[in-house]
């Protein structure tokens, strides 16, 4: 969905319009647009990233204390 929309908006930038000020506008948005999926996209990894690191830390520290 989100692929499709920066599709149109791609094209709608690359295709001539009839004044500057409507593609610099098109451009903006496009860019906008792919800079929040790109955020999102490494927000949701890292999020996934710290999760797992903290639940890897608590077996291994539960593994300590059994030994101990």
């Amino acid at each position: 969905m989100l692929g499709v929309l920066a599709l149109k908006k791609w094209n709608a930038t690359v295709l001539p319009t009839p004044t500057s000020h409507y593609n610099v506008f098109h451009s903006l948005s496009l860019c906008l647009t792919f800079s929040l999926w790109l955020l999102l996209t490494f927000y949701c990894s890292n999020r996934r990233t710290i999760a797992i690191s903290v639940v890897e830390n608590a077996m291994y520290s539960h593994q300590c204390n059994n030994v101990n």
